[in-house]
């Protein structure tokens, strides 16, 4: 799971990924009245994404990666995630 808050303009909103494809366009539309090609990243969970806090990121490609992330085998999640292997 990711959890990130973005912006666009004067409006924030936070989201937890992943989402189901269509369900992140709703989102979107009903933070900003729009969907927005472009957000910057604030307070991005796990840490080993918060390289991407203030910078321009692609919400498609963060679900993406979020959905992969439920995959992680054991050792996949150590590397990523460390103390979260389950």
């Amino acid at each position: 799971m990711i959890t990130l808050k973005i912006w666009h303009g004067p409006m924030r909103t936070e989201l937890t990924l992943p989402l189901p494809d269509g369900k992140l366009e709703t989102e979107l539309v009903n933070a900003f009245h729009a969907t927005p090609p472009r957000f910057v990243a604030d307070e991005v969970t796990p840490q080993a994404l918060s390289v991407l806090n203030g910078k321009e990121i692609d919400l498609d490609e963060l679900n993406f990666l979020a959905k992969r992330m439920e995959a992680f085998i054991p050792y996949e999640a150590e590397q990523f995630l460390p103390g979260r292997s389950s």
